[in-house]
């Protein structure tokens, strides 16, 4: 393991019988017993062995940006003047739609490739794999020349990010100390926020510059965090879990030695999530097989853990924000702005507000829980989109700026409250929901699923817009409220505990009451 402190290595070396015993160690944690070994022994968050795994991570955040970046570029493109003579688009329409959409095409395609690329040589290899797609298929982009070869780039650029995001999600997941995984793990998404960001900000600037190249430095720009990755990610230290599956014990308890366990084998930790892996990962699972998919339905657990992963994803694209980030200018049209400089510092200030607003929410998720995030954030995006509705149906009738004002207004509070709660859950959930077994393959079911969702709304919203306008707003209105009644009925709460002690929940008669059960440490039962 590249990363593995001489020290700790060297110590597990020279104690093998304590290895074995570690690694043999017969005991059954309860969830009672395992909150309490977390909350007693939990490490110093600024102690050495996490500080480095934070940098690990922080490189690791960057394959959430790929996916942000995308989104905020296709919000600000079309109101480049130059890339729509270029294409031969205009701010909305079907031809936008069909360009937009191809990113989507390339995800849905990905689907096959995504799980096995993820379980067949580790997690680090998928995210390697992932990010060197994205950087030959930005390339393809930036060099396009006509609108077959554009479109092209951005077939790939959407397979090769499935990819990465699939792999760099479960590892971040996978490797976090149980303490800290949920802030660690719903940071890494809020990294999609910060790659938007990036993509208002760089379009922002070229807006200035005169032909091709207004549109081709954004487009040039966005294989900069995919370069990084695939630069620095065989530097990082393995999954635990992964290792584990993979008859690679030793370097798994060396793992969690080093950065669970501050250099102590028999620390309580690293014992009790040694059992944990030896009860429920599968040696033998249907991750080992690339065609077998039977882990993602074959028992009522397993659907119940497919359904709870698809919920936070697929309200990422169904609350309204796929429609805000790709095509904020033809919504600010609706308002009356038609300035291309207008148009991109609004956009500008929108993903600002969003990145803001992800950091603050992945900050309390901890205390927040999982389940109340996911209903309340779904009831505030409702109330936005009334306001929305509201604003931009006034001024299309009595063309009153204060109307128009207002609906801008409400564009930026549901940024606000959207990507709060909801930019947190998108990489977070699902990962802690889904066993070992499932989590690449159904990782890329989810965001192959999501996708066609995008497809939908990435072709059919530039059409509705265009011919209804504000009234395609309506809609996000009853369907958020929708949203937050399935979230109660159906999300489970996984705060609080380890992501083996999830199959104690999902096998449950009834999941969702199971999770709410209060967990007491040991001592008190």
């Amino acid at each position: 393991m590249a990363d593995m402190t001489t020290e700790h290595k060297s110590s597990i070396e020279k104690n093998g019988d304590d290895v074995a015993e570690v690694l043999h160690y017969d005991a059954h944690p309860s969830a009672e017993e395992m909150a309490e070994a977390i909350a007693a022994a939990k490490l110093s968050a600024l102690s050495r062995p996490l500080l480095k795994l934070y940098c690990f991570c922080a490189i690791a955040f960057l394959c959430s940006t790929m996916n942000g970046y995308d989104g905020s570029i296709f919000g600000s493109l079309p109101a480049m003047e130059s890339f729509r003579d270029r294409f031969g688009v205009g701010k909305t329409g079907p031809k936008l739609g069909y360009i937009s959409a191809m990113y989507t095409v390339g995800t849905v395609v990905s689907l096959p490739f995504t799980g096995p690329a993820c379980d067949f040589r580790g997690r680090r290899a998928g995210i390697l794999i992932g990010s060197i797609i994205v950087v030959l298929s930005t390339v393809l982009s930036a060099l396009a020349t006509n609108t077959s070869a554009f479109v092209a780039g951005r077939f790939f650029l959407g397979f090769g990010v499935s990819i990465v995001r699939c792999a760099s999600s479960i590892w971040c997941a996978e490797i976090s100390p149980p303490a800290y995984r949920g802030v660690l793990t719903a940071f890494y998404n809020c990294t999609y926020a910060v790659g938007a960001l990036m993509a208002a900000g760089v379009t922002r600037g070229s807006v200035h510059y005169a032909g091709d190249a207004q549109w081709r430095i954004p487009v040039w720009c966005q294989l900069i965090c995919p370069a990084i990755v695939a630069v620095f990610v065989m530097f990082f230290p393995e999954s635990p879990r992964w290792l584990f599956a993979h008859h690679r014990e030793k370097e798994s308890l060396e793992f969690l030695t080093t950065y669970h366990g501050d250099g102590n084998p028999h620390h309580t930790l690293v014992r009790m999530q040694i059992e944990e892996y030896r009860q429920v990962i599968s040696l033998n699972g249907s991750d080992k097989n690339w065609w077998d998919y039977s882990d993602l339905y074959k028992t009522r657990a397993a659907r119940w853990r497919m359904l709870n992963a698809l919920i936070p994803s697929v309200w990422g694209q169904c609350s309204g924000n796929a429609v805000v980030s790709y095509y904020l200018p033809a919504m600010l049209m609706t308002t009356g702005m038609t300035r291309s400089e207008q148009i991109l510092n609004i956009n500008l200030g929108y993903t600002a507000i969003s990145a803001v607003a992800s950091y603050v929410g992945a900050s309390l998720i901890e205390k927040m829980g999982r389940r109340p995030t996911s209903i309340w954030t779904s009831v505030a995006c409702s109330l936005c989109f009334a306001g929305i509705t509201a604003g931009t149906g006034i001024y299309a009738a009595t063309k009153a700026h204060s109307a128009a004002s207002a609906g801008i207004a409400f564009i930026f509070i549901f940024g606000w409250c959207y990507n709060f709660g909801m930019t947190p859950l998108q990489a977070l959930y699902p990962v802690e929901c889904l066993s070992y077994e499932q989590r690449g393959k159904g990782l890329a079911f989810v965001f192959a699923f999501v996708h066609c969702l995008a497809f939908v709304n990435q072709f059919c919203f530039p059409i509705s817009l265009q011919n209804i306008g504000w009234k395609t707003y309506i809609v996000f209105i009853a369907w958020d409220l929708i949203q937050a009644t399935i979230s109660y009925l159906f999300s489970v709460e996984t705060k609080g505990r380890s992501l083996e002690e999830m199959t104690e929940i999902f096998e449950a008669p009834n999941p969702v009451k199971a999770s709410l059960r209060k967990i007491k440490p040991a001592s008190d039962v």
